[in-house]
This record gives C-alpha cells, sequence and structure tokens, in this order.
C-alpha cells in the first residue's frame, strides 16, 4: 500500500505526512491548526529549561521532535 506523503515544516522539524481529505482521514494525526501552540510551548521550555519532557500524547510526534531539536538538552 503506498501513500502520497506531503512534507510538513515547522519550527525546525521536517516530517513527512500522509495527504488526506480531512486530518481525521489520515492514518496518522497531524493538526496544522496546533502549529501556533507547540511555538508557545517550545519558547516555554526555553525559558523554563526543564530535565524532562513527556509528550504523552504524539501521533505524528512532530511536538516531541521539535522538543529535540528547538530546546536545550
Amino acid at each position: 500500500m503506498s501513500m502520497e506523503l506531503f512534507e510538513v515544516h515547522e519550527g525546525k522539524a521536517k516530517v513527512l505526512v500522509p495527504k488526506a481529505k480531512t486530518i481525521y482521514d489520515s492514518p496518522v494525526f497531524y493538526n496544522p491548526r496546533m502549529a501556533p501552540n507547540r511555538d508557545v510551548v517550545v519558547l516555554l521550555l526555553n525559558v523554563l529549561k526543564p530535565k524532562i519532557v513527556l509528550d504523552a500524547l504524539s501521533a505524528t510526534g512532530i511536538r516531541g521532535i521539535r522538543f529535540a531539536l528547538e530546546t536545550p538538552a
């Protein structure tokens, strides 16, 4: 089974997401409307500098990928 993919650029992250008519029709959930929320969380993490962060509601994993790429180790 082959899927048509498109590349999403968000912050420093680049991920491939399946094309679908709606976000709910895709086998992988990616909600582009939440990008501003992820931007704010990355900014907050850069200010607070926590030692551990949990991304418990991961779908495509873009939030965790952004945490890894855009916050201090």
